[in-house]
């Protein structure tokens, strides 16, 4: 139909995967891009519907050049930095449990560290985007 091709950023694990600066690049895409979503007049991008949410982390993947394993590794990496960044006691923070569908963990994982930069920011008397900045920082560290 017509000369034009369509791609879409799957989902799905294509190249080696883990690779440590991707990993950075994702974490921080994420952070930024959840801070912005919660200080938006639209609301939350990743408490929206799973299709949003889902179009959301494939942008941020793509962005990063980040696969879906990369993805997992950086959002439980960016979990410990945020939990750090506002000074929550990590004993007590819980640590998501991760189902088998990598999908499915990673829409939920973001929900998840949504939820955690918000009680972070509360935690710290912060706003969420510092939270994330310095996440962010301390994530690299």
């Amino acid at each position: 139909m017509g000369g034009r091709s369509s791609q879409a950023y799957d989902l799905r694990v294509s190249r080696e995967p883990l690779d440590p600066e991707r990993i950075a690049k994702f974490a921080a895409a994420l952070a930024c891009g959840i801070a912005e979503g919660m200080s938006d007049a639209w609301g939350s991008r990743i408490r929206s519907d799973d299709l949003t949410a889902l179009m959301c982390l494939s942008a941020w993947m793509y962005q990063a050049g980040a696969e879906l394993d990369d993805s997992l590794r950086a959002m439980l990496r960016l979990r410990t930095a945020i939990v750090r960044a506002a000074g929550m006691d990590e004993g007590t923070e819980p640590v998501p449990l991760l189902p088998a569908d990598a999908t499915v963990a990673a829409l939920n994982l973001a929900r998840y560290i949504e939820d955690l930069i918000r009680r972070a920011a509360l935690a710290g008397d912060m706003p969420e985007r510092v939270v994330a900045d310095r996440a962010i920082e301390l994530f690299g560290a």
